[in-house]
């Protein structure tokens, strides 16, 4: 599982969302739902950071 940080491009709401791990390098990222700014709704966001959830 990994952990994204990401920020909105409209509102500037940053806020973390839980990603499976890809086992293909060249797969996309899959939070399993859609993912959208959790104050404007807009789906235009750039991720922060990334890192591996532990356990």
């Amino acid at each position: 599982m990994l952990v994204k940080l990401l920020k909105c491009q409209i509102c500037g709401h940053r806020f973390e969302v839980e990603v499976f791990d890809r086992e293909d390098p060249r797969e996309k990222d899959e939070p399993g739902y859609p993912v959208v700014c959790e104050k404007c709704a807009s789906p235009r966001l750039e991720p922060v950071w990334v890192r591996r959830k532990a356990g």
